[in-house]
C-alpha cells in the first residue's frame, strides 16, 4: 500500500429516504469485492437532543457485515434539509494486522433540525481479521444519497 493511514471525509450528503445511513467496508485485495464475510464493530460516545438543548446520549455499539457505522443508526432519519457530515481515519488496510478506525459524525432525526434529535458521535471501529485489503467502500445501508461529497486522503508515514 502506498499510504500507511487513510482518512475519509463526507459532507453535505442528504437523502429523501428515511433511515438511510453510511456504512464503510473494506475491499478484498484478491478481487476488489466488498468483504461481507466478517463483522465490522462500531462503538461510540454521543451527545444528543434538539439544537436548543443538550444531553448526554451515553454510549452505543453495533456490528454489521456491511461496514462500520460512523453514526448511531437508531437516531438517524435525515431528510433533504439535513446534510450529514463526518470523518473517519483508518489504519493501513493492506497489512496482515487487525484493522481499526476512529470516527466522528453527525446525525439528524427529522427534517426540521430543532424538532428532532441532532447529535454527534466520537467512536472507534474494528474488525478481527488478518485479511489484506485494497481499499474502502462508502455506501448506504439502503436507499440513496442525493448530492454531497465523499473524499479519501492517503497519509504517508
Amino acid at each position: 500500500s502506498t499510504y500507511k493511514h487513510y482518512e475519509l471525509r463526507y459532507t453535505d450528503i442528504v437523502s429523501s429516504d428515511s433511515s438511510v445511513y453510511p456504512e464503510v467496508g473494506y475491499l478484498k485485495a484478491s478481487d476488489n469485492s466488498h468483504d461481507t464475510s466478517i463483522s465490522y464493530y462500531s462503538k461510540a460516545y454521543q451527545i444528543t437532543n434538539q439544537l436548543s438543548a443538550a444531553s448526554d446520549g451515553g454510549v452505543w455499539s453495533q456490528s454489521d457485515s456491511q461496514g462500520f457505522r460512523p453514526i448511531n443508526t437508531w437516531n438517524f432519519n435525515g431528510g433533504t434539509y439535513c446534510p450529514q457530515l463526518g470523518r473517519m481515519t483508518f489504519t493501513n488496510p493492506n497489512t496482515s494486522k487487525f484493522k481499526y478506525c476512529t470516527f466522528e459524525g453527525t446525525f439528524i432525526q427529522n427534517n426540521v433540525a430543532n424538532n428532532g434529535t441532532v447529535g454527534h458521535n466520537w467512536g472507534i471501529g474494528g474488525l478481527i481479521s488478518h485479511t489484506l485489503y485494497s481499499g474502502l467502500r462508502f455506501a448506504t445501508n439502503s436507499g440513496n444519497y442525493h448530492g454531497g461529497t465523499v473524499t479519501i486522503f492517503g497519509i504517508k508515514g
